[in-house]
């Protein structure tokens, strides 16, 4: 299955025509967030990523509120995945949205319990887990310590992020996990 992860595009047009031409060739898409530039949406963009008829998984970033999410959760193909679970083709997709780098979310620790025992889960979330090279700025990490919990416990088989416009592009792997910030151009995922 190909997927196309990408995040914090933030309205940019030159990121957006990257991410249609993309979206021609693969099965899925999944976004961590920051579509929006200061709650300011492109929606003629959402309407056009619509239109491919491809499964859009997404969770809102700190550019959008939950308003804003529910909105594009409107259209046909688009699913906000935050606190949830979806199915699709044998996968299990599920995601969190902006954390705001908060250690702890008793949200989050119920949807790891809800996800404990699944197989082939994709996770997507906005802010990167804690203790990685995404989540690595200057000198420390910054990123969310419940989110590196999910991976070690629920061992996603691709765990898609952003919020650090340092670390586009960055890959690590946690166990089997690939971790990625795919950035605004996006990245193709085969998995």
């Amino acid at each position: 299955m190909r997927v196309l992860a990408f995040t914090d595009v933030h309205s940019e047009k030159e990121a957006e025509r990257e991410i249609l031409k993309k979206m021609k060739d693969v099965d899925i898409a999944i976004c961590a967030g920051d579509l929006a530039n200061f709650g300011k949406m492109d929606w003629e963009f959402v309407e056009e990523m619509d239109g491919f008829g491809i499964p859009i998984f997404f969770v809102h970033g700190t550019h959008e509120d939950e308003e804003i999410a529910k909105k594009i959760d409107d259209y046909r193909n688009w699913h906000w995945v935050h606190n949830d679970i979806f199915e699709f083709n044998g996968l299990k997709i599920s995601g969190y949205g902006d954390l705001e780098f908060r250690r702890g979310d008793r949200e989050l620790l119920r949807l790891i319990d809800r996800l404990e025992g699944e197989e082939r889960v994709l996770f997507v979330s906005h802010i990167p887990p804690f203790g990685t090279s995404l989540d690595l700025l200057i000198d420390r990490h910054v990123g969310n310590e419940l989110l590196t919990i999910l991976i070690y416990e629920i061992k996603p088989i691709l765990y898609v992020c952003g919020h650090l416009h340092e670390n586009f592009g960055m890959k690590e792997k946690i166990l089997e996990t690939l971790i990625i910030n795919p950035g605004p151009y996006g990245e193709v995922i085969e998995i």
